[in-house]
């Protein structure tokens, strides 16, 4: 009987420490990385979905480990932005752009080259609320 118990409590701790495994492995900087590129190929797909979903739990590792404003955390959230876009989320999607838009002009200055496009990309999707703002009201 006590055979069998510790090898069930064995069973157990191992696939806790799978479960850790997998979590250490996602968050890890390279595994990071690899999943925005990963994203990068879905949006090409079209699998916004999935991509969505990816750059989400990037951001949020990110801005866990490594606070809301830094620079990797900001990359992450205007990749998830840019997702939300494509999928015509567009509230959710000027939310992010402001929020990133915020940080980069305060971390990075207005004439930096990601708080441009950034901003860039804040117009757009302003234009295309407007735009269907105006396309419902007619």
């Amino acid at each position: 009987f006590q055979g069998g118990a510790k090898e069930g409590q064995c069973k157990r701790k191992c696939e806790a420490c799978k479960r850790q495994n997998k979590v250490v492995q996602f968050e890890h900087p390279d595994s990071l990385r690899s999943k925005v590129q990963w994203g990068v190929i879905l949006v090409q797909k079209g699998d916004l979905n999935k991509a969505r979903a990816l750059y989400d739990a990037v951001a949020r590792v990110h801005e866990q480990r490594l606070g809301p404003e830094h620079p990797e955390t900001l990359r992450a959230k205007g990749n998830l932005a840019n997702v939300l876009a494509q999928q015509k989320s567009l509230a959710g999607a000027r939310v992010l752009y402001e929020t990133v838009l915020d940080a980069q002009e305060s971390h990075f200055g207005s004439d930096h080259l990601s708080t441009c496009q950034t901003r860039a990309n804040l117009d757009t999707c302003l234009s295309q609320i407007q735009h269907n703002t105006l396309n419902y009201i007619q």
